[in-house]
């Protein structure tokens, strides 16, 4: 913490708006007599003096104010105040109240650790605004309004939490917690429960939880982590080529259709070479499956898919489902990294075998990487495994080692030539030359012309006055773009020992400033071919540990909007005759050292091959996907689900996400379509910008709570602009749409819409009756959370429980369901006083209850994997996403026979577990433990019952996902016909 001496405060006196030096010393007739700056004489005398600042009429209201002067002694930690000041100017240990109050406040000193007057000022304008401390504003009215006051602090979820009437919430907050009350002060970030020692640690605690969590400031840290609000990338795709309306003229051959080439590095496979010099069976996997990362939100390591694994390219069977892969998600060819070193081929197997296997019906191109091979990845550049060295007949001899491949009838050519990269033309000895004879040599071979082009990274160089036909991008390399590494905490290895050092030796970019740096190059005059590139994610982690390079904020929907752009460049190009082809090359097929690669993974899936398939494919239309907010709820989760699978069937529409209010599953949603809150009052001129670029378009409502809305946007559009299909899905029970006033909207939408969706034929059966069947459709929602991003910043993990403890898990939002879940839990546990609970959700039970745990939001999976039973608490449940995942695990699920649209998928569920009231919950649970006969038997019994309910639902979700898809289609007029 930075230490401020009186100088400082002086100085930041002076420039507040709030003091009036003048103002000051017109008041203080006996400072002005002194000649003395106003200033100067508040900081070192007149706030102790009691004398009025002039300028600042909130501090005498707040002095005034009794709940306002409470509040701040409450927010205040003496101890953590004054360390912000030195030694010599810290106030004595009966003023540092005062002090905060009186000068503290006008000079921008905190007064504890979770209020930011920075963040408060700029989440506030209008107090900026009125020339107010922010602190004085927040004790006055800003803390009761529910302003923001620190990044961590959420008002309205303390508010669920029991908040004091009236009271301001940072201060409730802090006194409660101190006192030893388990709170949470948002949904996102979990803090630990109030350390036993007492309150001074608890602060402590509050401290460190701080600073885990620290706020980015970074304009390009926002960009790279916010969702998508990339307002000058929407710009330039307003400015950029339109979607060809038929496909583009052929011309002297070339194909003005797109073609994708992922360069492919031949490396995962045992050789000699790498055992010597990294050890017996390295290959890039090594790496690879063991990095770590190191700062929060850094996707390390990079798992395969099981489609693929982690396999060994020795094995021709890998190849051939790789070329399914590729064949599928519209990669034109591969290009081969070649290893050559005068003569002597390295990781020349997998080319071989390519060319032993015509069966492997992919196009395919080389680019040959003349780089010397060092020990790079192990901080020792100067160590050389291997020269690349130029003797005087090497081109010939290269010439001579290319033409198998070169010959071969998949091998990539435009207009006829053969395709050929080379990586690093700048350390050839003459690259003119280099040229001229390579191609002097092909042509004696009979292979001519040939198409060579140079890699547009380390070498920048016109490739037309070296001899070489054209460029090629190779992202991310050569980006000038700031480190945030600074910006970020960073998390130390265990064989680490500075963070300081870290943030040196770390080089952390923004993704999004990658897309804007290639596709402005793109857009420039040049006068050689320049072939578009593109990379779904760069992190070389793998390989160069505390020395890598990181591209943070990459996701498949950024990297689709990279990709197309891109390729409608290369079109426009191509078809003007600028490019040989509408060529891309993507960085790369499977570079998983360096955290690049299109191959299905374990966090993204396939991903990434879904967004080059989106990108290469024309727009038919478009999607909106409309939900009422992004919360952590079952609703929102079934909408990023649904997502899922809509991108994924139908590449030919463009999908975007509008959601009405924010929550923390934003950046999920942005990872996989771009998405936006927009407010109710502007959604018709959203949704009219939207309908203007397509078409026809359809939207489908993720919500009843969503539907006022976007009715009333819907009759405002002009009649060209309606969309050509409108959906809605329905969770709601019948009850809750009375409650809310919802019966209209829904009768209307009966009438009107192609579609409403239930999730049970518990809902179904309570739709409206002109809802005629043909428009109805039952499909049970789902919940997978692989979806998530991040979601350690808003998911608690479950509390730590002795080996071998009993838990009952509950959750829910309302207080009733709390009202039932201690209803079971208390007289169990009188009963069995080892057994444990663990309910999650925004109401804390009140008190300290022995042995009950108690997480905001929590990663449910993990809950359920590690509890004996679950307990069924809401009055009840449209489907129940929790319930299905506890039937899914085995989990026993015990409810009391309130409505559960999940039913409907269960005609076998033991009845046992189906209770009359408490009484017999907590027999049953008494049973479960004592793990008897008849305990196993149920358990038996719920097994099969899991098998059977996974195969049922899956089915069930994947027919209603492929009816709604054809009826999308059916709607645009062909869209779906890719699904």
């Amino acid at each position: 913490m930075t230490q401020l001496a009186a100088a400082d405060l002086i100085e930041r006196l002076r420039e507040a708006p709030w003091f009036d030096g003048p103002g000051y010393l017109e008041c203080q007739a006996d400072v002005a007599a002194t000649g003395r700056d106003a200033a100067e004489h508040y900081v070192r005398h007149g706030w102790r003096e009691g004398r009025e600042p002039a300028g600042c009429p909130a501090l005498a209201t707040v002095q005034h104010t009794p709940a306002a002067l409470e509040a701040l002694e409450q927010i205040l930690w003496p101890t953590w105040y004054a360390d912000q000041l030195a030694a010599e100017d810290r106030p004595g240990e009966g003023e540092v109240l005062l002090h905060a109050l009186r000068l503290g406040c006008l000079v921008g000193l905190d007064p504890h650790p979770l209020f930011s007057g920075q963040h408060y000022a700029h989440s506030n304008p209008d107090v900026v605004a009125a020339a107010m401390p922010p602190l004085l504003h927040y004790l006055l009215s800003g803390g009761r309004e529910g302003r923001p006051c620190h990044w961590l602090i959420d008002a309205a979820f303390l508010g669920g939490q029991g908040l004091a009437a009236g009271a301001i919430p940072l201060a409730d907050f802090l006194r409660r917690y101190r006192a030893g009350e388990a709170l949470q002060p948002n949904p996102s970030q979990p803090l630990e429960p109030p350390d036993p020692a007492g309150p001074e640690a608890r602060q402590r605690q509050l401290l460190a939880y701080g600073r885990a969590h620290p706020e980015g400031r970074h304009p390009l840290l926002q960009r790279a982590r916010d969702p998508v609000r990339l307002l000058d990338l929407e710009q330039l795709e307003q400015e950029w080529p339109p979607e060809p309306t038929a496909p583009l003229p052929r011309r002297a051959g070339r194909a003005a259709a797109a073609q994708v080439i992922a360069f492919y590095l031949p490396q995962f496979h045992r050789i000699p070479e790498n055992d010597a010099w990294w050890g017996d069976g390295f290959t890039d996997w090594t790496n690879a499956l063991t990095a770590q990362p190191f700062y929060p939100g850094q996707l390390q390591p990079h798992r395969p898919h099981a489609d693929l694994g982690a396999y060994d390219l020795a094995d021709p069977a890998v190849m051939a489902r790789q070329v399914a892969l590729a064949h599928r998600y519209g990669i034109s060819a591969f290009c081969f990294h070649h290893y050559w070193f005068d003569g002597r081929p390295l990781l020349e197997r997998p080319l071989q075998q390519w060319l032993e296997h015509p069966e492997l019906d992919l196009g395919f191109c080389l680019c040959w990487a003349n780089e010397t091979w060092s020990r790079r990845w192990d901080g020792s550049p100067e160590e050389v495994l291997i020269a690349q060295t130029y003797p005087p007949d090497y081109v010939e001899r290269l010439a001579a080692s290319l033409l198998p491949a070169l010959r071969d009838r998949r091998y990539l050519r435009w207009g006829g030539a053969p395709v050929l990269l080379v990586y690093r033309p700048g350390d050839l000895p003459d690259p003119a030359d280099f040229a001229r004879r390579l191609r002097r040599a092909l042509a004696a071979a009979g292979l001519e012309p040939l198409q060579l082009l140079s890699v547009w990274s380390f070498d920048r160089q016109d490739p037309a006055t070296i001899g070489f036909d054209g460029a090629v991008q190779f992202a991310p390399l050569q980006i000038p773009t700031p480190n945030l590494a600074l910006e970020l905490p960073l998390q130390l290895a265990p064989a680490e020992e500075s963070v300081e050092e870290l943030h040196k030796e770390l080089r952390i970019y923004g993704y999004p400033e990658a897309i804007r740096h290639d596709l402005a190059e793109l857009a420039e005059e040049r006068g050689f071919p320049l072939y578009g590139g593109a990379c779904p994610s760069w992190d070389n982690t793998a390989r160069r540990g505390r020395r890598s390079v990181s591209w943070l904020g990459a996701t498949p929907a950024r990297f689709e909007r990279w990709l197309r752009l891109a390729r409608l460049r290369m079109q426009e190009q191509a078809g003007q005759g600028r490019l040989a082809a509408a060529a891309l090359f993507v960085n790369a097929w499977n570079e998983w050292g360096e955290g690049c690669h299109l191959e299905p993974d374990q966090h993204w899936g396939s991903g990434w091959l879904e967004a080059v398939q989106r990108a290469v494919t024309p727009r038919l239309g478009g999607l909106v996907l409309l939900g009422h907010d992004a919360c952590n709820a079952g609703a929102q989760r079934t909408l990023l689900c649904w997502l899922a699978e809509l991108r994924r069937a139908l590449p030919q529409l463009e999908i975007q996400v509008l959601v009405l209010g924010g929550g923390e599953l934003l950046a999920s949603c942005d990872a996989l379509a771009p998405t936006r809150v927009v407010a109710p009052s502007t959604l018709a001129r959203v949704l009219d910008s939207f309908a203007a670029r397509q078409r026809g378009w359809a939207v489908l409502a993720q919500s009843l709570l969503s539907l006022p809305p976007l009715l009333e946007a819907l009759a405002a559009l002009a009649p060209e602009r309606a969309p050509a299909f409108r959906g809605l899905f329905v969770h709601e029970l019948p009850g809750l749409i009375a409650s809310l006033g919802l019966e209209p909207a829904l009768h209307q939408a009966a009438a009107d819409f192609d579609l409403v969706v239930c999730p049970s034929p518990l809902v179904a059966a309570a739709m409206p009756a002109d809802l005629a069947p043909r428009r109805l459709l039952v499909v049970p929602p789902r919940d997978q959370r692989c979806w998530l991003q991040r979601p350690e910043t808003f998911l608690a993990s479950p509390p730590r429980l002795a080996e071998g403890a009993f838990l009952l898990l509950g959750c829910g939002r309302e207080a009733g369901a709390l009202a039932r879940f201690l209803a079971v839990w208390r007289p169990l546990r009188q009963q069995w006083p080892a057994a444990e609970a663990l309910w999650v959700g925004p109401l804390a039970p009140g008190g300290a209850i022995e042995g009950l745990h108690w997480r905001p939001q929590l990663a449910i999976d993990a809950a359920l994997a590690r509890s004996d039973a679950f307990l069924l608490c809401s009055a009840g449940e449209s489907y129940g996403l929790v319930a299905a995942a506890a039937v899914r695990q085995a989990v026993p699920l015990i409810s009391f026979g309130q409505p559960l649209g999940l039913r409907d998928w269960l005609p076998g569920y033991p009845e046992r577990c189906r209770v009359q009231g408490p009484a017999e919950a907590v027999a049953l649970l008494l049973e479960l433990a004592a793990a008897g006969a008849a305990a196993g038997a149920l358990r038996q019994a719920l097994a099969e019952q899991a098998r059977l309910f996974s195969a049922r639902e899956d089915q069930a979700w994947r027919e209603g996902v492929a009816a709604v898809v054809e009826r999308l289609g059916l709607a645009l007029g062909g869209a779906g016909a890719a699904a």
